[in-house]
């Protein structure tokens, strides 16, 4: 006599942090990791690697300091990861080996660090401007798209790089 059984494995899990508000998250994934709700970091630092792809489902900023997101086949695959960095020192950096970066500041200023597409296309977008935090801070995709709802992209006194490669976007 033979018997089946079988157990539901892919639960959502729920985190719920309490005390400090500045905190450092980190989050490693082997498989793809998808952004269903609220990440409120605001005064630390937010990490989230994978080695396949980062999606973003809920209508919830994530709330960050600093954000670092590092995928192996894209980021904001679906639709935009909308961030909300706040506070001194805030800053976001992008890495993916392949497919496209798509991250959308939702309330003021894209402070941005290195945003780094090795084989896809990068687009950007925020409310009031697109800044680099520093000299070494760039853009670096096949099709790079900057988009600020009002406001500038760069400073006269910090010019943003942008290095779109070579071939067509």
């Amino acid at each position: 006599e033979v018997y089946y059984h079988s157990i539901k494995a892919d639960y959502p899990i729920s985190i719920e942090f309490t005390g400090s508000s500045q905190g450092t998250i980190i989050v490693y994934s082997n498989g793809s990791i998808i952004i269903d709700g609220a990440i409120k970091n605001e005064k630390g630092s937010t990490s989230l690697t994978t080695e396949k792809g980062i999606y973003y489902r809920t209508g919830t900023p994530i709330a960050s300091n600093t954000v670092n997101l590092r995928a192996g086949t894209g980021i904001g695959i679906d639709q935009p990861v909308q961030v909300r960095l706040s506070g001194s020192g805030r800053v976001i950096d992008a890495y993916t080996a392949t497919g496209n970066i798509n991250i959308k500041e939702v309330d003021d200023v894209l402070y941005v660090g290195n945003i780094t597409s090795d084989n896809g296309n990068v687009r950007l977008e925020a409310q009031t401007k697109i800044v680099g935090v520093d000299g070494n801070s760039l853009i670096k995709g096949k099709l790079i798209e900057l988009f600020t709802a009002y406001g500038s992209i760069g400073s006269d006194t910090l010019p943003l790089k942008v290095d779109s490669g070579e071939g067509a976007g």
